[in-house]
């Protein structure tokens, strides 16, 4: 019994020495004029979380931040002297993300952001190219809304709009069709999102981790009209892809513009 006292005396020994040291080095290393420097640096350069918030319609994210991790870089730094690419950064990760609310619609991007997203429910696979173009010329990327038997049937032509920043969507109905749709898009290597489309596709998006959207912006012509009466920072706006939005696409990005809110990909405002 006696030497069970004493090996426990022992171990509390060494863990307290073991705490003390550190909060020596630690004390130590605050006063260092360099880590006097990374604090400084820390303080100006620190992007913390943008929490979001839950509503009774669903959830708009949060916006992770970047803060410097101190006692790495100055690990880094120690020996060499004060360096700003020596810096060692860490996410800071909002407790509303798209990890934890797979299991709900994501209804609006975060308005810190300053920005929408336009997406174009295609209809008419035809108009794609034009659509392509405009957007193109007024410097944006867009977001497109298919099935999966649309997406295999012209996987080259949405390949390329993917290469050239645009997103694919889901906006089918049922688990086989998505699954379809998923391996094409695990192919391209890029994100996406499910589209409600008056189809509840969480239950089938959720089991690959894919988070769902769901909008009461959708228009189906006098977009422009309907967006000049609507826009609102981290709206996300549906517009079907039938003769009218070529005709209004462009004066559709000039006015949003010229609120001085900017047009990101769904990923984007939603990251």
């Amino acid at each position: 019994m006696k030497k069970t006292f004493e090996y426990i005396g022992l171990l509390v020994l060494v863990i307290f020495s073991f705490y003390y040291t550190d909060k020596v080095v630690k004390m130590v290393n605050k006063n260092d004029p360099l880590m006097e420097q990374i604090v400084k640096y820390a303080s100006v350069n620190n992007s913390s979380c943008i929490e979001g918030y839950v509503t009774d319609e669903g959830v708009v994210l949060g916006v992770s931040g970047l803060v410097v991790d101190e006692n790495t870089s100055y690990s880094n730094m120690k020996g060499f002297g004060y360096n700003e690419e020596l810096f060692v950064f860490e996410k800071d990760t909002c407790s509303i993300n798209k990890r934890e609310y797979v299991d709900k619609y994501i209804i609006k991007g975060n308005e810190s952001k300053n920005a929408v997203s336009l997406l174009v429910l295609v209809d008419d696979i035809s108009l794609i190219s034009s659509v392509n173009d405009i957007a193109s010329n007024k410097g944006i990327n867009l977001n497109y809304i298919v099935n999966g038997e649309l997406l295999q049937n012209n996987k080259n032509l949405f390949y390329d709009l993917v290469s050239n920043g645009n997103t694919i969507l889901y906006g089918g109905n049922n688990k086989e069709d998505f699954n379809a749709f998923y391996k094409i898009i695990d192919d391209f290597k890029t994100d996406t999102f499910c589209v409600y489309n008056d189809y509840d596709v969480i239950d089938i998006c959720k089991e690959k981790g894919v988070n769902s959207v769901k909008t009461d912006f959708v228009y189906n012509k006098n977009f422009l009209l309907n967006i000049k009466n609507t826009l609102e920072k981290g709206n996300i706006y549906i517009l079907k892809g039938n003769k009218y939005i070529t005709s209004e696409l462009s004066g559709i990005v000039s006015h949003i513009n010229g609120k001085g809110i900017k047009i990101l990909p769904l990923y984007d405002l939603l990251n």
